[in-house]
């Protein structure tokens, strides 16, 4: 029985995932919708958690709300440019990380399942700069 497993694998199991995950055209797919879907929940979950509206972080990185709010979907994603992120972060005071990853190595492709299987919109969320913080973890 097939069982939610979470909002990015729909109704596949992890076994059903990783067998999938096998086949190239299928893994491009999947990376290609789950980048541009997370990514627009984490602006809008970054945006509401900061309790701005569309125009308020629009304000902030110089954009109209209408292209924030068509940032907040799938689509809207699709195409987005790198300075946009960067605009996006730097107003949610956080960082953006973007980086090629080898689907060979082990760690990566725990770590991928594992994000993919336990992704919500809340853990999108980027936690305020606090340096008292940051400094006892250091």
């Amino acid at each position: 029985m097939k069982q939610q497993m979470s909002l990015l694998l729909g109704n596949l199991s992890e076994k059903e995932f990783l067998e999938k995950l096998e086949s190239k055209t299928w893994r491009h797919q999947f990376m290609d919708g789950a980048i541009s879907e997370s990514l627009a929940i984490s602006v809008r979950e970054n945006r509401k958690a900061r309790g701005w509206t569309q125009a308020e972080l629009g304000k902030l990185v110089r954009m109209a709300p209408s292209r924030i709010s068509v940032l907040e979907t799938k689509k809207g994603m699709k195409t987005v440019a790198i300075k946009t992120l960067t605009k996006l972060a730097s107003a949610f005071d956080c960082a953006l990380i973007i980086r090629f990853e080898a689907w060979e190595d082990p760690g990566v492709l725990r770590g991928f399942v594992s994000w993919a299987i336990t992704f919500t919109p809340e853990g999108c969320v980027a936690k305020r700069f606090a340096t008292a913080e940051r400094h006892n973890a250091l």
